[in-house]
């Protein structure tokens, strides 16, 4: 996959992920992802956000990296 399409979609999983757990703790959701707040508990869904920016930091991490040390 190209690095450039991989830094872009670990930094919106990464800012998404990030925005939603501020915007849950204010008692709000983010609209693309608000099917999380319905359908899983309380509990589960800040799991799944925190996974979220976990996995975009790793996308990141991955398309920074220099391509010898793969």
């Amino acid at each position: 996959m190209n690095r450039t399409i991989l830094a872009i979609i670990g930094f919106l999983l990464m800012g998404m992920g990030a925005l939603a757990l501020i915007l849950g703790a204010m008692g709000l959701s983010l609209s693309p992802i608000a099917f999380l707040d319905r359908s899983v508990s309380p509990i589960g869904s800040v799991g799944i956000k925190i996974v979220m920016m976990l996995t975009g930091f790793i996308f990141f991490y991955f398309a920074r990296m220099d391509p010898e040390m793969e």
